[in-house]
């Protein structure tokens, strides 16, 4: 009884092959979909992340020769109360 369950246990374990027509479909997906998430990437998260970057510096938006690194000296600065 315990070399049947053994057997049956081993089985188990083989690995399933996929069939080609998932494989198309998911090939098929994924190249209509990446169009989009480069374009939403690069018009979206970049952008963004450039943003979030400048606010740290004091740059003037005109010329990069004045770029300096501030940090959150930025944000420090409207947070204080000069009275």
């Amino acid at each position: 009884m315990a070399a049947a369950q053994t057997a049956i246990v081993r089985q188990a374990r083989v690995p399933r092959r996929i069939p080609p027509r998932v494989v198309r479909r998911t090939v098929a997906f994924y190249v209509m979909v990446s169009p989009w998430l480069i374009s939403f990437v690069a018009l979206t998260i970049i952008p963004v992340v450039l943003g979030v970057l400048t606010s740290f510096t004091d740059y003037d938006g005109l010329n990069l020769d004045t770029l300096r690194w501030m940090g959150t000296k930025n944000y420090a600065a409207p947070l204080q109360t000069h009275r």
